[in-house]
């Protein structure tokens, strides 16, 4: 039976705000390893990073919010003895919101995941999508 320990912490927040402009950040390490084999857990990374720009632009009861977010995953293991290391990637994500009265409160959003189509696997020979669009409007 695993005997598994964990630990990590995150700083996470707005480092910068002035209107029309927001830098928000995030980081994260932690590790997860099973004690009794004295080796990490697969699949966690034991850093995590994120850092987006916003900029928002208001035209009467409407709101206009473009977004930049770039993330960040460290190397993880792939096997419990350690051996198979899934390399670290990054991605940028893009968001465009346009939120106010059209259909009663509501927000058109255009969004693409992935953008320049990093390829990452979060298990060997398995790989994630590449770049995605979602266009939808929320409630």
């Amino acid at each position: 039976a695993a005997d598994v320990f964990i630990w990590g912490t995150t700083l996470d927040g707005q480092l910068f705000y002035f209107y029309p402009v927001k830098l928000r950040g995030s980081v994260s390490l932690g590790r997860a390893w099973d004690r009794s084999t004295a080796k990490d857990m697969p699949y966690k990374p034991q850093l995590q990073g994120l850092a987006s720009v916003s900029y928002e632009y208001r035209v009467l009861s409407h709101k206009f919010t473009l977004s930049i977010e770039e993330t960040y995953h460290g190397k993880r293991y792939a096997d419990v003895e350690n051996l198979a290391v899934l390399p670290p990637f990054a991605q940028t994500n893009f968001g465009l919101n346009i939120s106010g009265r059209f259909f009663g409160e509501g927000m058109f959003f255009v969004k693409v995941l992935n953008v320049f189509d990093v390829a990452s696997e979060d298990s060997p020979g398995f790989p994630q999508p590449g770049r995605s669009f979602y266009l939808g409007y929320s409630i």
